[in-house]
């Protein structure tokens, strides 16, 4: 590339008319005066060709943070241009159109949603470019027509409004967010009382599940009483039957009991009766005296024996205090077997019968504990002729 080093101005007025395709000032306008940018501009006109481009690049004043501060850290800037100022100018001086070019913004601010105050203050294209096209055929511009009509980079507008939107946006999430909230509370408040509801509602399951369970209890007693009701009602009836049966059984022998008593008495009342009267009261004199004479004749000759074993019990009582004399009489009864084992039987059968009388209740026990009303009267006749028999056993055994 061929470099020249010299005035812009006077280069472009040494150059001959329509000699040049494109004219390009990088960051230049913003150190020269405003009545040299357009002596540029009208010269820039005059040696481009038709079509020609002008391309005028310089920093942005729309950034806020480049207008009021990074612009004047160059000593050698005049004064910030503004992008319609600028774009106004080749117009003015001629040029078929012209198109602002906004240029190196950050790339991620592009499509960014939630836009801080950062962003707008500093978020703009910092620097834009103005790019003029000298008029020419409608072809040669035609060819062109795309790249003048596509929008290029962040304008402090579309970041305000998108800035705005996003708040109104943030805005209507929070009110939506604050109405789904309330509903959510809503729904939160039925919940809860839709909980209580149906505890409310378990607890009623519960306690009809308790009653229902206390009605079927009641229900089986119901039942197993009824049961046992027809059970009593069915002995009651059985018992009936048989009070009958017995009743007319009882009355069968009453009949009997009538008849015989009638022809007992028609014997007592006969004359057989009273003419044998004197021969049975001598039949039962004899029976009696027969009785006394043989009672007198067996304690008569039962005497001695009574004697004997009463000697031999006083005996076994003396042995049985002195153990010393046990072992002497032992050796002694050896010499006569015979006599010993009599003896040890004798011992031995009053032993266990002093055992039988220690555990035996008293005679008049029975008597006393069992109560006869219910039986009938043959039956309590019988019962005392069998005490009294036990009891006169009784004496006897102990007289012998």
């Amino acid at each position: 590339m061929s470099v020249e080093k010299q005035d812009a101005i006077k280069a472009l007025k040494a150059l001959p008319d329509e000699s040049q395709v494109a004219v390009s000032a990088f960051h230049l306008v913003e150190h020269i005066p405003f009545d040299a940018v357009q002596t540029l501009v009208k010269e820039a006109l005059r040696v481009l060709k038709p079509a020609g481009l002008l391309i005028m690049e310089t920093p942005n004043p729309e950034n806020i943070l480049v207008g009021t501060t990074n612009f004047y850290l160059d000593p050698t800037h005049q004064r910030p241009i503004p992008p319609q100022l600028l774009s106004f100018l080749p117009e003015h001086c001629g040029f078929s159109r012209t198109k602002i070019l906004r240029l190196q913004e950050v790339p991620g601010l592009v499509k960014k949603e939630d836009l801080n105050i950062f962003d707008i203050i500093g978020g703009v294209s910092p620097d834009y470019a103005v790019v003029a096209q000298k008029d020419a055929d409608k072809e040669k511009l035609a060819l062109f027509d795309d790249a003048f009509k596509k929008e290029y980079g962040l304008t402090i507008d579309n970041l305000a409004m998108r800035y705005d939107s996003s708040k109104s946006k943030i805005h209507k999430l929070e009110t939506a967010l604050a109405v789904e909230r309330e509903r959510s509370s809503h729904v939160q408040a039925q919940l809860e009382q839709l909980i209580r509801e149906r505890d409310a509602a378990t607890e009623a399951i519960h306690q009809l599940e308790a009653e229902l369970s206390a009605e079927r209890e009641k229900t089986k007693l119901l039942s197993r009483q009824e049961n046992t009701i027809q059970q009593y009602e069915n002995d009651l009836n059985s018992a009936r039957m048989k009070i009958d049966e017995l009743n007319g059984q009882t009355h069968h022998w009453w009949t009997v009991a009538d008849s015989l008593n009638k022809e007992l008495q028609g014997v007592y009342a006969s004359w057989s009766w009273r003419l044998t009267y004197p021969l049975r009261q001598l039949n039962l004199y004899r029976r009696k005296f027969c009785a006394g004479v043989k009672e007198v004749l067996v304690s008569m000759l039962s005497l001695p024996r009574r004697l004997v074993r009463r000697i031999l019990e006083v005996g076994l009582m003396y042995v049985r205090r002195h153990p010393a004399q046990k072992a002497r009489l032992k050796a002694l009864l050896a010499r006569w077997p015979r006599l010993q084992a009599r003896l040890y039987a004798f011992a031995a059968a009053r032993h266990a019968s002093a055992q039988v009388a220690v555990s035996m209740p008293p005679a008049s026990a029975p008597a006393g504990s069992i109560d006869l009303s219910s039986y009938p009267v043959s039956a309590r006749t019988i019962y005392r002729q069998l005490l009294a028999c036990r009891s006169q056993s009784c004496h006897k055994e102990e007289s012998a």
